[in-house]
């Protein structure tokens, strides 16, 4: 287990606003101001996009994304390896999966899509076939679906509450 920097919140504030916030950035790195004067720009954006509403409660976001799915290499041969993922039999992913060289088998990709609420079947495969996955999920609300490769089989796990690799 590694140590967790940040909270939920922050996570979920900075995926939020990071996007809207990139060129603002871009034009802060390309200004004559100070590096003091950049840092305490960004942080003030970031303290101000992070801020909770009066009630105390984190507001959800607002978007139409309704399925977070996570894929991962936890092995270090084949290293890439590639996985290719379906939902419904429509193929969502299909790509080369590192082993990861900081943290080994902790690169976890996310894939963030838009699915309707109701019963949905994840295949997960590797490009030769000889390794398969077929899960079943139900969606009633937001939900994050996590695939590992792990040699010789593939494992899963799913929340209705965000996952936080650490």
């Amino acid at each position: 287990m590694g140590l967790q920097t940040t909270t939920p919140e922050v996570n979920e504030s900075i995926e939020r606003d990071a996007p809207k916030l990139a060129p603002l950035i871009v034009l802060l790195a390309a200004s004559r101001m100070d590096t003091i004067g950049k840092l305490i720009v960004l942080s003030v954006l970031l303290i101000g996009g992070c801020a909770t509403p009066r009630s105390g409660r984190h507001e959800p976001r607002r978007t139409r994304e309704s399925f977070v799915l996570m894929v991962s290499n936890q092995v270090p041969k084949p290293d890439p390896a590639r996985i290719i993922v379906s939902i419904d039999g429509k193929q969502v992913v299909d790509g080369e999966f590192e082993y990861g060289q900081d943290f080994p088998g902790h690169t976890f990709i996310s894939h963030h899509l838009e699915l309707p609420r109701g019963k949905h079947t994840i295949s997960a495969r590797t490009a030769d076939g000889n390794v398969r996955f077929r899960g079943e999920t139900t969606l009633k609300r937001k939900k994050w679906y996590v695939v590992c490769f792990r040699g010789d089989k593939f494992t899963s796990y799913e929340s209705e509450e965000p996952v936080y690799i650490e």
